[in-house]
């Protein structure tokens, strides 16, 4: 077992079977409220924990795909595509001055968030799988960016001082594929 799930094939709908498995011990992460003193002493450990309670992005929970489709506006948008579930990075600039022959083993296009529902909506087992990467920014329609602001960012910023953590510097919508 390598932790990779390659063998799962694309049309099969997501189960917990799919998750990898590693050849070495894995441990449950707890889940536990935000006012938890475990849980604040996990995050001072930088040790995983699923906070339950900060509400820190509630106004995200109604972001499915109808509704970001109606409020991302007619801005065009990063997408990447891939023969198979793997997107990873690599700096385009940066790659070229130390891999001559290098192959991207992804395709970058630039396409509206209706044009990238669509293409979700009308995939096919054996076409390329997309994937969309988008910072919140002022390029992200009004109502994404009303979401953004009311963000729990006073529960955030207690943490970023408590922690000693540097600046926040960027934030960004990530919509992939199942699978």
């Amino acid at each position: 077992m390598n932790g990779t799930t390659d063998t799962v094939p694309a049309d099969q709908p997501w189960d917990e079977s799919h998750l990898s498995k590693y050849f070495f011990h894995t441990d449950p992460i707890p889940r536990l409220s935000c006012t938890d003193p475990q849980a604040l002493q996990l995050i001072a450990q930088e040790k995983p924990v699923v906070l339950t309670d900060t509400k820190l992005c509630d106004t995200a929970l109604k972001w499915d795909l109808d509704y970001l489709a109606a409020n991302m506006g007619t801005e065009r948008y990063m997408v990447f595509l891939s023969k198979n579930h793997k997107f990873k990075y690599y700096d385009e600039a940066k790659i070229k001055l130390y891999k001559t022959n290098f192959v991207p083993p992804t395709r970058r296009l630039d396409m509206t968030f209706s044009e990238f529902v669509k293409k979700l909506r009308d995939w096919k087992p054996g076409d390329e799988r997309v994937y969309l990467q988008q910072g919140l920014n002022n390029t992200v329609g009004q109502g994404i960016v009303v979401d953004f602001l009311q963000f729990n960012w006073q529960w955030l910023n207690i943490q970023q001082k408590t922690n000693n953590w540097g600046p926040l510097t960027s934030n960004l919508l990530l919509v992939g594929m199942e699978g």
